[in-house]
């Protein structure tokens, strides 16, 4: 039995390099992924860079200055911000529900499940339709970054690979919400995903998951806003396919995008080293790699340096993103992030990657 299951051994082995049959070797496989991810990245970062470099002519808004700090709410087209009201139960007949779960908590708003309420026929079951998620904002910081939220995705809402808006002030529990909106329940996001996935097969869904994110950003940057927030926790997604990728990303949490040539509200210096996705030229007292602090005209008179609004903003924080999600160091997106381009970015700052 021995002999017949050795013989049986050196026949297939045989087979298999008299056909010129053999597995690739695991080394093999790796390079050509890492081969075919240089491709990837460098076609989606050209096409987010031909968008970047669309610039419309700068604006010399007023801005408002409180203190030693911008607003940087100014750039909300006027009428799409809805008065500040008491909850009513006026006209909620239907709406929503809320759950008892969670999905998000921030400092200037928290996220629930709701179920909609489906009123078909008087002589029917009031049935619910659950997948919807609501935020409602914290404080007046949190309504008017939520007021904000929902003038930029009336703007931009259509675009595919960005959060579409299902219901702004909505019935909620028999009341009205006008300072909240509604959307579709996304599974997860691009960080959590990147936490958990291995680094094979996230190289496996590079193409995948970038051409969404550079399909949303783009899209954004055509009809005239930046992001300005761009991370791997602000990227949603429906589910995963059949090779683990994610699948329906979209761009969320846009509470501090802007309009293209408009001037920007600094960050604080304190928060350079731990935001350190953010480019330098958007913190208060570093240097502008970007180029692009310039003069404002004020409201109650004299100017201010401040910076402007730009979709190479985006463009840093995304390839930023690809280097943390897919460790990857190519010379050329390295030349993108250095000194020149983009400026030091990363924990520590200190060098051009961590």
């Amino acid at each position: 039995m021995a002999k017949l299951l050795c013989a049986v051994g050196l026949l297939c082995i045989f087979m298999r390099y008299a056909t010129g049959v053999r597995s690739m070797p695991k080394e093999e496989k790796e390079y050509e992924l890492i081969q075919q991810l240089d491709e990837d990245v460098m076609a989606s970062l050209h096409e987010l860079n031909k968008s970047a470099t669309t610039l419309p002519s700068p604006i010399t808004p007023r801005v408002k200055v409180f203190g030693s700090s911008l607003e940087g709410f100014e750039d909300v087209p006027s009428g799409l911000l809805e008065k500040e009201m008491e909850s009513t139960e006026e006209g909620c007949r239907d709406g929503y529900a809320k759950t008892k779960k969670v999905l998000g908590a921030g400092v200037y708003g928290t996220v629930y499940e709701v179920e909609k309420k489906i009123h078909e026929k008087w002589y029917k079951r009031r049935q619910r339709q659950r997948g919807f998620a609501l935020k409602i904002p914290k404080g007046d910081r949190g309504i008017r970054s939520t007021q904000k939220e929902m003038a930029v995705l009336d703007d931009v809402g259509t675009c595919k690979g960005v959060l579409s808006m299902i219901d702004k002030s909505p019935c909620v529990d028999g009341k009205k919400m006008p300072n909240s909106y509604v959307t579709k329940m996304y599974a997860g996001d691009l960080h959590k995903w990147s936490k958990v996935t291995p680094i094979m097969t996230r190289v496996h869904c590079y193409q995948t998951v970038f051409s969404q994110v550079a399909a949303g950003l783009t899209c954004m940057h055509e009809k005239g806003w930046i992001h300005n927030d761009v991370k791997a926790a602000n990227i949603l997604y429906e589910g995963l396919d059949d090779k683990g990728c994610p699948e329906g990303l979209v761009l969320a949490d846009f509470g501090i995008s802007y309009k293209i040539g408009s001037p920007i509200s600094p960050f604080n210096e304190e928060d350079y080293m731990s935001a350190f996705y953010i480019v330098e030229s958007l913190f208060y007292g570093m240097k502008d790699p970007l180029k692009i602090v310039r003069s404002f005209e004020l409201e109650n008179g004299g100017a201010m340096l401040l910076p402007t609004a730009i979709p190479k903003i985006d463009l840093c924080s995304a390839a930023f993103m690809i280097y943390r999600i897919w460790n990857y160091k190519e010379p050329a997106l390295q030349k993108l992030m250095g000194a020149g381009t983009c400026g030091p970015m990363g924990p520590g700052r200190t060098q051009l990657f961590p």
